[in-house]
């Protein structure tokens, strides 16, 4: 008895396999992990990656708003961990593929509005993201008029910031009832 049970599951399996069935990660096309060197600087020596990158885009897109919509080098920086923290969400499974393919689609928006290519690598954008902060926060140093096209881009940015906040917000909210 115990034999043909797993007869027939041995089968089933060969069934499934073969029958072409996807799973949720391809379904919504989450790709793979990509292994990502970042910029020097880029995360404190002991900490560590996920919780920083998760703690800084957290705190800025939620509790730091009004700092974060009035320091473009700011925004750019924390677009840097954002864009890490997608990638990083691709490699575990503790956060569901729908979830994930939100986030991502979330990301390709905000490479969008900086005009970055949606088939640019994770690791040159979060070097372009962060080396624009850097530069941002150097020229800032010297106070002076505004650029017409960075505060052309600060706007955008606001205006797909709430979006970027509701689906950290429902990501927290599915990941919190995940682990109950």
């Amino acid at each position: 008895m115990i034999r043909s049970q797993s007869f027939l599951l041995g089968l089933i399996a060969v069934a499934v396999v073969l029958s072409g069935c996807q799973s949720d990660r391809q379904r919504y096309q989450i790709g793979d992990h990509e292994n990502v060197q970042v910029p020097e600087g880029f995360f404190p020596e002991m900490a560590i990656e996920r919780s920083w990158a998760s703690g800084k885009v957290i705190y800025n897109f939620q509790a730091n708003r009004k700092k974060m919509t009035e320091d473009t080098a700011l925004t750019l920086e924390v677009m840097a961990y954002f864009e890490w923290l997608a990638n990083d969400l691709r490699s575990g499974h503790e956060v569901s593929p729908y979830q994930v393919r939100k986030v991502l689609d979330a990301r390709n928006e905000l490479r969008r509005m900086v005009r970055i290519p949606p088939e640019t690598s994770t690791t040159e954008a979060i070097a372009q993201l962060y080396s624009m902060s850097k530069f941002l926060k150097l020229a800032s140093a010297n106070k002076g008029e505004e650029a017409p096209e960075i505060a052309q881009r600060r706007q955008l940015l606001i205006r797909t910031k709430g979006q970027v906040d509701k689906l950290i917000r429902q990501t927290l909210a599915a990941k919190d009832g995940a682990q109950r």
